[in-house]
């Protein structure tokens, strides 16, 4: 009896030891709608997020690409024999379920290109939205890259603890069980 409660707890404490999985947007199916001010949307499509790999291309004869990532996304913006974008440009991705850890988006953050290029950003629980300006050649490439921040839910360690007694006392209602 010593040895299986010994085990039962050594069992428990390395599950409390373990870390949280990582939450990702890989394998996540996500939505990309790209809308252009007086316009209206100009692309709206899914795509399962792959790295390395661009989920969208906006569209096939247009010089933008979206590449997702696990927690990050880039816009690529090739301005190549235009003059400029011609209009403003909402970027807007959403359905973001995060696999296998379900969590909400807390922030969004441009870690990279032209601050001065982006109007503004926003997000909801599970979406993001970046308003771009009227970009102009040159430069000729308008490359961001923004962060998305979460928060998952992870189980507590008292929900561990709880676990272990209640299989600790199982344990101890069998062994009684047999002896009677």
């Amino acid at each position: 009896m010593f040895k299986q409660i010994r085990n039962l707890v050594a069992g428990a404490s390395l599950l409390l030891t373990l870390p949280a999985a990582q939450a990702s947007l890989l394998t996540d199916e996500v939505r990309l709608q790209f809308i252009a001010v007086g316009l209206g949307t100009v692309f709206d499509g899914t795509a399962i997020v792959s790295d390395p790999g661009v989920e969208f291309s906006v569209p096939a004869s247009n010089p933008i690409l979206v590449d997702v990532h696990a927690d990050s996304f880039d816009i690529l913006i090739d301005l190549t024999g235009f003059g400029s974008v011609g209009l403003p440009l909402t970027a807007i991705i959403s359905d973001l379920d995060w696999v296998p850890n379900p969590g909400i988006v807390t922030g969004l953050t441009l870690s990279s290109g032209n601050v001065a290029d982006v109007i503004s950003t926003s997000f909801t629980d599970d979406s993001v939205t970046v308003n771009l300006a009227n970009l102009t050649n040159p430069p000729v490439n308008h490359n961001f890259t923004f962060d998305i921040e979460t928060s998952h839910a992870v189980p507590e360690p008292s929900a561990f603890a709880l676990f272990g007694l209640s299989a600790l006392a199982m344990t101890g209602w069998n062994r009684r069980k047999q002896k009677s």
